[in-house]
């Protein structure tokens, strides 16, 4: 993402990427290796500018659990490989499509 891009990433879009993933705030943080406390204020407060190096840690977290951030908001990437037997070459169909 550009710093452009990084810039209009708002905190409802991260609460929804999150929503979309089932994740918690503490999962996230874990997984961006970011503060709790960062991630709650960024999502809860009245922030008027977002720390980029934050955002941009949330954003490549987000993106590589499927995330895509778009203009109007953030979309789940429909699954390409399954990880779920490790073995690198497992393909996941689209729903209904068994």
């Amino acid at each position: 993402m550009t710093m452009e891009e990084i810039d209009r990433v708002t905190p409802a879009q991260i609460r929804a990427a999150r929503a979309l993933l089932g994740m918690t705030q503490k999962e996230l943080c874990a997984r961006a290796r970011i503060a709790i406390g960062s991630l709650a204020k960024m999502e809860d407060g009245p922030l008027t500018r977002l720390n980029p190096n934050i955002v941009r840690g949330l954003v490549a977290t987000l993106g590589a659990c499927g995330i895509r951030f778009t203009a109007t908001g953030v979309e789940l990437a429909p699954a390409i490989f399954s990880s779920s037997r490790a073995t690198g070459a497992d393909v996941a169909l689209p729903a209904g499509a068994r």
